[in-house]
């Protein structure tokens, strides 16, 4: 199975022409979709997201989105504040049709061939509240079933 894995987009729009490129089986998004540090617009990061989305929709089996902590930030979620907000992006993102859309098309890790896919890895904490304090490979590969 061909497998190509996306981290941080942060706007950028090539992942579409690598996806045409390649025909990959599986399309992973590690997140940050959103809050480029590049000269981006607003309009094109929201334009971008909406385009990642509306292939994730089309292909359900194909592409996993997972969120990243920009993303997060820009629904609102102020416990994952990690810097500037863009205005223009968290307008869009605040409505709730894009909230609800976001949060259905995205989840917090994927688990393919026994490989862990996450943003920003997996925290002790939320390992030990996953399993109740027995973290075990075995266990992990269960939230796959």
């Amino acid at each position: 199975m061909k497998t190509i894995v996306f981290g941080d987009i942060h706007g950028r729009m090539e992942w579409y022409d690598i996806v045409q490129a390649e025909n990959p089986d599986k399309v992973i998004f590690l997140g940050d979709y959103v809050s480029t540090h590049e000269d981006i617009s607003s309009d094109q990061q929201c334009a971008n997201l909406e385009d990642i989305m509306n292939f994730k929709e089309q292909e359900p089996d194909r592409v996993v989105m997972l969120f990243g902590n920009h993303d997060l930030q820009h629904l609102g979620y102020y416990w994952a504040e990690c810097s500037g907000l863009d205005r223009g992006v968290y307008r869009w993102m605040s409505s709730k049709d894009v909230v609800n859309r976001f949060l259905k098309c995205t989840q917090a890790i994927y688990i393919q061939d026994n490989i862990l896919f996450s943003h920003a890895g997996v925290s002790k904490v939320w390992w030990e509240n996953q399993f109740m304090g027995k973290p075990t490979v075995e266990n992990l590969l269960k939230l796959n079933e």
